[in-house]
């Protein structure tokens, strides 16, 4: 996944989103996209007011010592750092880096911010943290209409989602899990690639209704038309059995088959 280049589209849909969720904190989240500047996250580490000052003072420092040590640019490691409300991509992956965006939109809804961050250390809140951010970032797809990045999303997220669960178990259990999520991911991609070939049908066969090409029949239409085909049908003789010869000779019903 870390492929440590970012490219012009995965960059344009993290602009559509942030400007889709319209929000004052996720504006002022820094972005680094495959880059790596100590500094400059200390910087915001100290001046990040929106957490209290001694969840920075501790686990703060810590996340900026690992980050330091542990450069992301040779070590990889897609991450939101909630102390410094910097996000951290080194994946070409669209939905990797809205997943991320995702972490820091959910913080941003949360009043106590510092202990949001602090109760991630307890058993299962991980999974309920990383559920928010799959949903939101799967949301917005659908929401845009980026089906192509949504199918996508599927193939990479679920299996990701399905590495945290694997924590909790030992082995092989782990695996199973782990495999699990690979397996419903994919099949949910499946599942939204046919949803969208049966959606995309649907509207052909309305959009060719609607057009001019085909007048719009009613049933009342379709009755008056009966009704005249009756009324045409009594009114006239059967001419199969009155068609005469040239010579004049009346002609056999059973004969005059072509």
């Amino acid at each position: 996944m870390d492929r440590h280049y970012i490219s012009p589209e995965t960059e344009a849909a993290l602009v559509a989103y942030v400007e889709n969720r319209k929000c004052a904190y996720l504006e002022d989240t820094e972005f680094r996209l495959n880059q790596y500047r100590p500094i400059d996250d200390i910087r915001r580490l100290i001046k990040n007011k929106q957490v209290a000052w001694p969840y920075r003072c501790t686990l703060g420092v810590i996340s900026a010592l690992f980050e330091t040590l542990l450069p992301g640019r040779l070590f990889g490691g897609d991450h939101y750092n909630p102390w410094s409300n910097t996000v951290h991509v080194y994946s070409d992956h669209p939905a990797v880096l809205m997943h991320e965006a995702g972490h820091a939109y959910d913080f941003s809804k949360q009043r106590y911010k510092g202990t949001y961050g602090l109760v991630r250390i307890l058993p299962l809140v991980p999974l309920w943290q990383e559920f928010k951010a799959t949903d939101d970032a799967i949301d917005f797809m659908i929401e845009s209409g980026d089906r192509r990045n949504e199918i996508r999303a599927y193939k990479i997220l679920y299996p990701a989602y399905g590495t945290y669960m694997g924590r909790y178990f030992i082995f092989p259990l782990n695996f199973a899990v782990v495999l699990a999520g690979h397996i419903h991911g994919r099949a949910t991609a499946r599942e939204r690639e046919k949803f969208y070939q049966r959606f995309d049908a649907q509207q052909q066969t309305s959009e060719l209704f609607e057009s001019d090409l085909l007048p719009i029949i009613t049933l009342e239409d379709l009755r008056l038309s009966f009704e005249d085909l009756n009324a045409n049908s009594a009114s006239e003789p059967d001419t199969a059995l009155h068609l005469e010869l040239a010579s004049g000779a009346a002609m056999d019903p059973e004969t005059a088959r072509p």
